[in-house]
């Protein structure tokens, strides 16, 4: 009698050394949407935790958009149920400003973190699985290019951090090295149906802003699919594989950075750094030290761009003093050769009164 099929044997090596120092008194969570992707994970899951003693769990987000969603929360409840796998439905009301994609997201990570906090213990929520592949992860490099912001735009996803939106919750995206096809052999290897969710297909029911078709659909059935044709079968992987080697280099990147911005500070409150420290630097390690000044001094959350990052450079560099650039939020303003970051609503006034002059430097000349 034959074994389990080779990408079955794979895929449980794979959770089960993801998984290998996992706290037992800790479970794991499977977000389990229906598709192939999150399905396959969640059996995998089923084999995987008795055997290192972890408790599993899943939660399915009904996002209440489309009339059968309901039904299919359920459905995905009763395919589980035969596995040991207990899911926990929630709905959630899909609003915000960020497009209905963007709002979709939101809301399932917040529920998502929400029930990892309720099941988790005392001292830290559960672990979360996220069943991301090797096809989304290239989307995501693909949609990172279109925002032109660098090697950190392009690194695609981790595959271990934090829950997006929530850095007390951990995550975990064990199958980025799997192909969304693997993970469907992985299905049918265990009879698991799953659901294919009109939502990400092209003429679905989400649009863009301007009417549009969602952009990672169109990469997922239109781009994607010609580049393969174009370059290759081994497409897909290589840009997954580009994206691991660009995390590498930018971890390498952060060390070094925040080594040098902690050696330039001179005074924390307000957050003053000398320029002379981090003028000499090459340009990727000096901007990402300006970087995570500016993250340390309140800087709202998600606004800061490019030509923030390219305008403060200047500002440190040109070694002019008694000028300013305002950011999201926070200030930035050079006297003495030292950089001040002066954070609120009255950041304007205070710089104003570090220096009789008032020489400003805008965004637009940056």
């Amino acid at each position: 009698m034959s074994g389990p099929h080779h990408l079955v044997n794979v895929s449980r090596t794979a959770l089960r050394t993801a998984l290998a120092h996992h706290r037992r008194d800790v479970p794991v969570i499977v977000a389990v949407s229906g598709g192939s992707d999150s399905m396959a994970l969640a059996v995998t899951l089923a084999f995987i935790a008795p055997k290192l003693g972890l408790r599993a769990l899943a939660i399915c987000i009904d996002h209440g958009i489309r009339p059968e969603s309901a039904a299919e929360a359920h459905t995905v409840r009763s395919r589980l149920a035969p596995f040991g796998i207990d899911v926990e439905i929630q709905r959630i009301a899909v609003s915000g400003k960020a497009g209905p994609e963007g709002n979709a997201r939101q809301g399932r990570y917040d529920a998502i973190a929400d029930y990892a906090r309720r099941m988790g213990g005392p001292d830290q929520p559960g672990t979360v699985l996220l069943g991301h592949t090797q096809n989304d992860q290239a989307e995501t490099v693909l949609l990172g290019f279109s925002r032109g912001s660098g090697a950190q735009s392009i690194a695609g996803m981790p595959q271990t951090g934090s829950l997006p939106l929530h850095p007390d919750i951990v995550m975990l995206r064990p199958f980025l090295g799997f192909s969304r096809e693997d993970l469907r052999t992985i299905c049918r290897q265990h009879n698991v149906e799953w659901i294919d969710d009109p939502s990400n297909e092209l003429g679905g029911p989400w649009k863009t802003a301007d009417g549009q078709e969602l952009r990672r659909s169109a990469l997922r059935h239109r781009v994607l699919p010609q580049l393969v044709q174009a370059l290759g079968p081994g497409t897909i992987p290589a840009i997954a594989r580009t994206a691991q080697l660009l995390q590498e280099d930018n971890t390498a990147l952060e060390f070094y950075a925040r080594n040098e911005l902690a050696q330039s500070i001179v005074r924390r409150d307000p957050l003053t750094i000398e320029c002379d420290r981090l003028a000499p630097l090459p340009q990727a390690v000096r901007r990402r030290c300006l970087k995570y000044a500016v993250e340390e001094s309140q800087v709202r959350s998600g606004e800061l761009v490019y030509w923030h990052i390219a305008g403060l450079d200047k500002l440190l560099t040109e070694r002019k003093n008694n000028r300013g650039i305002d950011l999201p939020g926070v200030r930035a303003w050079r006297e003495s050769n030292q950089l001040i970051f002066l954070p609120g609503k009255q950041s304007r006034h205070d710089s104003r009164s570090l220096s009789k002059s008032t020489e400003s430097l805008s965004l637009e000349d940056s």
